[in-house]
Formats: C-alpha cells, sequence, structure tokens
C-alpha cells in the first residue's frame, strides 16, 4: 500500500476513474499510525434506536406524553409487527391515506432499555463495536432534528413522564452549569458501561451543522428575535418582522426544519462552537462517571463544516480520551481530510459503489473491481485504510437486500444509489422480499465486504433479512425471531406486488455469525495488506490479505460456471469458512462452484 496520493478525477460514468500522483508528504500530517488500534478489529452494528427493541411497556399515559398524540386524533404507538405499509385509522383519517406524509408521525417505541436486553443477541452474533444514530433530544423518530444536544431523549429513557417535568422546571441554558442529569441522561451512561463490561464499544451520532426548530437557542431566537443571545448562532440572512418568524435563514439541504448554524472565518460561530465542545466533554468523558463516556463519534454531513473546526473537534475529543474513533459521513472519496488531524476514518460507502458494480450491475471485471479497491484504499494513509466503515446500507439507504433485488437500478454511486430507490421518486422501485438466487448474490457480497481493509459495517437487521427501499422504508422495525408478523402486502402507490410473509432468517444471521467469528480470529484480515492474486476469470475475485503472521487468500466466484484453481505444490491450502460444502480441494486443484467462495490458510 503507498501512503500519499492526489486524487485527480473522482467519477465517471457512475463510478470511480481514479488517476494518482503521488506528492511529497505533508509535514502537518503525522502518517504514523494515529487511528486506536481496537478499531481494526470492530465489526460494526447501526442501530437506529427508535426502531430497535421496545425495553418499556406502553401504558396509555406514556403514549399521551408523545408529541403527536397532542397533534393527532386518534394517534397511538404503531404495532410492532404490522404490515409495514398498511396505515393505522388515525394516518388513514389525518393524512387521507398519504403513506409518505404518515410515516413520518410514527413511532414504534424502540428504547435504550431495549438495546440493553438486546445486548445478549449482540454478543452472541458476535458484535463489538455499536453505532447508535442520534439519541439526543429531538421531535421526530430519527432525532436529526435536535431540541438540544445535552441531553438523552427522555422517550429513550426508562421515565419519561418524570423527564420532561424534570425539564419543565429546570432553568437551563447553553451554560454547562445548568445542566441537569435526567434519568435518560444516566441510563445511557449506565447502558455505555454495560456494553463496555461486555466487551462492546459505542459511538454516537454528532449532528453540529444543523439543529431543529425546537432546538433551545433557535426557540429563544423565535420568541425574542434580535434581542435573543443567541441570534448569532445561527445563518441568519435576513430580519424582517413581516415574515412568518419575523426573519429568514439557511436551512441544511434548503430545509426550514433543519436551521444551519452560523459558519465564520472557518469554523463554527463562537456560541455554537462552545456548545459543542461541551457537548464532547459531556459524552466523552461524563464529569459523573468518566468510565462511562462514549468510544466515539460519527460526524453526520461532515462535509459542511469546515475541516478547521474538525481539527478542533478532535483535539476536544482526543483530550477526553485518547482511545476514541472519530468517524465522518462523507459518501466520496474523500483523501483532502487526512492532510491534516481531522477524523480517524469514514463511513466507506465507495466501497459498496464498486461491489455492486460488480455483483450487481456486472460493470466491472473482477481486475477491474479489485484494481478500484486498491486504488481506493491507496488514496488514504495505512491506518485510515485499515479503520475505514466497510458499507453496503445504513439508515440513508436501500438495504442490501433490497439492493440486490433491485440489481437493473445503477447503484454505483450516491446519487444513482440514493435518489432512484426512493420510492416517492420511483413508486416501480422493487419492495419484495428477496429470492434464493438473491440471497446467494448478499452472501457473496458479505465474502468481500469482511475480508476487505476497514472493517464490516451492518446496518441493524441485515443478519435477520430484513428488506425494505430507502428512507422511510429501510426504517422498518427490527425483525425479532421471538414474534410472529403480519404479512406485507399492501403498497403505498396501490401496486401490485407480491404477498410476503417476514420471518427471522437463520441461515443467513448463521452465515453473519460464521463470518464474524473468522474476521475477528483471523489477523491478516483485520490489519493485513491487501493484494490482487493476478489474471482470472471475469467474475471471480482472487485475493491475498497478509500481515507477518498470516497469509489469507480469499477467492469468491461469481460465475454461473465452475472454477479451478491450482495449488501451488509447496504450499497447504486450509479452509476456514467452511460455508459452502461443494468448495473442495482434490490433490493441488482446488474446485469452486458457482456463487460460492472461500478463505484459505496458506502455510
Amino acid at each position: 500500500m503507498k501512503n500519499h496520493w492526489t486524487l485527480t478525477n473522482k467519477i465517471q460514468d457512475g463510478f470511480f476513474e481514479m488517476s494518482f500522483k503521488k506528492k511529497k508528504k505533508d509535514p502537518a500530517y503525522n502518517f504514523s499510525d494515529r487511528t486506536p488500534a481496537w478499531v481494526r478489529s470492530a465489526i460494526w452494528y447501526e442501530i437506529f434506536p427508535e426502531r430497535f427493541y421496545p425495553g418499556k411497556k406502553f401504558t396509555p399515559s406514556l403514549q399521551q406524553l408523545y408529541p403527536a398524540s397532542r397533534n393527532i386524533e386518534g394517534w397511538k404507538i404503531s404495532r410492532w409487527t404490522g404490515d409495514w405499509y398498511q396505515p393505522e385509522e388515525w394516518e388513514k383519517q389525518h393524512f387521507e391515506n398519504q403513506f409518505y406524509r404518515s410515516v413520518h408521525a410514527r413511532y414504534y417505541g424502540g428504547d435504550l432499555p431495549g438495546i440493553e436486553k438486546k445486548i445478549p443477541y449482540l454478543k452472541e452474533l458476535g458484535i463489538n463495536a455499536l453505532y447508535l444514530t442520534p439519541i439526543f433530544y429531538g421531535i421526530s423518530s430519527h432525532k436529526y432534528d435536535a431540541v438540544c444536544h445535552h441531553h438523552i431523549d427522555p422517550f429513550f429513557g426508562p421515565d419519561p413522564e418524570k423527564d420532561l417535568h424534570s425539564l419543565q422546571k429546570a432553568n437551563e441554558s447553553d451554560d454547562p452549569d445548568t445542566w441537569i442529569w435526567t434519568e435518560a441522561d444516566k441510563y445511557f451512561l449506565y447502558l455505555v458501561k454495560k456494553l463496555h463490561n461486555n466487551d462492546m464499544r459505542i459511538i454516537i451520532d454528532g449532528v453540529f451543522n444543523h439543529t431543529g426548530r425546537h432546538f433551545f437557542a433557535f426557540r429563544d431566537i423565535l420568541k425574542k428575535g434580535k434581542k435573543s443571545p443567541y441570534r448569532n448562532w445561527y445563518n441568519i440572512t435576513r430580519w424582517d418582522k413581516n415574515l412568518p418568524d419575523g426573519f429568514e435563514y439557511q436551512g441544511w439541504a434548503g430545509t426550514r426544519l433543519l436551521p444551519e448554524f452560523l459558519q465564520v472565518n472557518d469554523t463554527l460561530a463562537y456560541g455554537p462552537e462552545k456548545y459543542v465542545k461541551n457537548i464532547v466533554k459531556r459524552w466523552t468523558a461524563p464529569p459523573c462517571d468518566p468510565e462511562a463516556g462514549v468510544d466515539g463519534w460519527r460526524l453526520d454531513v461532515a462535509d459542511c463544516l469546515p475541516l478547521s473546526f474538525w481539527q478542533k473537534f478532535r483535539q476536544w475529543v482526543r483530550c477526553c480520551n485518547p482511545e476514541a474513533y472519530i468517524t465522518a459521513e462523507i459518501v466520496e472519496p474523500a483523501p483532502h481530510c487526512f492532510q491534516t488531524s481531522t477524523f480517524d476514518a469514514l463511513m466507506n460507502y465507495p466501497f459498496g459503489y464498486i461491489s455492486r458494480a460488480f455483483f450487481l450491475e456486472k460493470k466491472l471485471s473482477s481486475a477491474e473491481t479489485l484494481s478500484r479497491l486498491e486504488g481506493l484504499y491507496d488514496l488514504y494513509p495505512w491506518s485510515v485504510a485499515l479503520s475505514m466503515q466497510n458499507i453496503y446500507s445504513s439508515h440513508d439507504t436501500p438495504r442490501l437486500a433490497t439492493q440486490i433485488v433491485n440489481s437493473d437500478t445503477p447503484a454505483s454511486s450516491w446519487d444513482s444509489l440514493f435518489f432512484p430507490s426512493k420510492l416517492q421518486n420511483n413508486p416501480d422501485y422493487s419492495v419484495r422480499a428477496p429470492v434464493k438466487k438473491e440471497k446467494m448474490v448478499h452472501r457473496l457480497m458479505l465474502l468481500l465486504q469482511f475480508s476487505m481493509m476497514g472493517a464490516p459495517f451492518i446496518y441493524y437487521g441485515e443478519e435477520a433479512g430484513m428488506w425494505g427501499a430507502n428512507d422511510p422504508d429501510c426504517r422498518k422495525p427490527m425483525l425479532w425471531n421471538e414474534w410472529n408478523y403480519d404479512r406485507e402486502i399492501h403498497h403505498p402507490f396501490h401496486l401490485n406486488r407480491p404477498p410476503d410473509t417476514p420471518s427471522f432468517d437463520h441461515e443467513l444471521y448463521n452465515f453473519y455469525k460464521r463470518l464474524i467469528h473468522i474476521r475477528k480470529n483471523t489477523s491478516a484480515l483485520q490489519d493485513g495488506t491487501f493484494q490482487p492474486a493476478g489474471k482470472t476469470s471475469s467474475k471471480v475475485l482472487d485475493f491475498f490479505r497478509s500481515n507477518k503472521e498470516q497469509t489469507i487468500r480469499i477467492v469468491i466466484n461469481a460465475c454461473s460456471n465452475n472454477h479451478i484453481f491450482t495449488v501451488p505444490d509447496n504450499r497447504d491450502y486450509q479452509p476456514l469458512l467452511f460455508l459452502y460444502p461443494d468448495v473442495h480441494i482434490d490433490g493441488k486443484r482446488l474446485y469452486l462452484p458457482p456463487q460460492t467462495g472461500e478463505y484459505f490458510l496458506i502455510r
């Protein structure tokens, strides 16, 4: 692997056309092993808390506390096991049966006690690193519209009624000396400590580019106008008392629901910057229990904020915890981010683009695929490449099973993955369950994901066989083995679809579990070099991962025909996975049937 490159041509024809020019080492960047070592052995599992597991009982009094219950007659918590596209009575009446309006008012009741109850499930699967989408107080189910960052959402905690009452009485401001600790706050710290006791790390979502309109500082501006002490926190473009709010402001991506913080001199304005610094301290090294601090941050829309701000952010985090991990949501290659000390790694969406171009769109040969993967990782310092989060799906994409079902829809760039996979944009996008041949492709893609540089990243429920189009359909309630689910027969636009009955996919779960076990117990897959093996069939991936202790050969046959390798006379090939019984070695010939793969330890 080469350490210092410049990307000169980023994207062409929907996937990567990379050319590189070697450059001198930037003295401002420390190319030593600077990322936390624990990340290389991480098995990431993303949880969307509101849809993972409900840990507390729902009484009528609890349901009445939800904001939606005060605005929508007949509103109630949605049934966890119901048909996703079937509207409830309150949806039909209040939203005139328009699914993509009513779905955003749904709550299913997932919470932090639910995550705690499922720690044994996560541990059995082999997960050792969690990423939670926003858990701070917010109005929506997704919480990207924060009310504040210094409190965990009361509905994620054990006693929402008590917390809401406490917050109403508290006279809080942006000064951390005024902040109380709610039951939800304390429960989160308890959960972090319990995860640590179970050998799991946890990172949380930092949304520092924008807030919701209910954010305490923005509410104060709405109330006091120019007299608000927070008037310089936001990007207010015009004051006019004749406007509905009395002013105009910049919202993220033009969305008025998400007002953006003001940026000044290549960083956040003084007020929000100081607030974020205090947030980092509160959750990375909480004063009431420093051992219960989070293990890092995932930074939302990180490319919307200046790198100079992220340099400061890194210093704040590292001062609290030198082993904390910082990963950024940037959906394209971004080597420029590592010319100064900012992030440890990125959510590696480009890995998924290349993989889909090979397995689904069939645009790339195996040689081109491996070359592009090698070029992608060569963009970054060695320690960064080993710390990337290799991702196929998330709360912002269709689920992997649904990407495969819709393999005729291009998905080898962010735009082609994101926009056509929303049914609001493309009603013909298929919402059915995968069939057997598609499940085989799913498994092949996992063989690549779990054998590449960087850590594998699993979106909750992928291991259970969940399917779903892009947001919000990728955010269905988790599929649990102990519950029976309704048949899915509805379609949001009343189009024909085959009926499907969601059920926990034990075979797929065991496939994930085996891959996780091998990944965690094979050092070369965690920190080894990456080297294509040479010429082979156009649809067979063949490469090595090697470190000082081990050499692993990975072979993945995406052909419809058998593939036969000749094993060198002086080497012993020991299979590791045993996931495909028909893969075998006869003498010095290795037989790889269609749609199979194996990892071999070479001795």
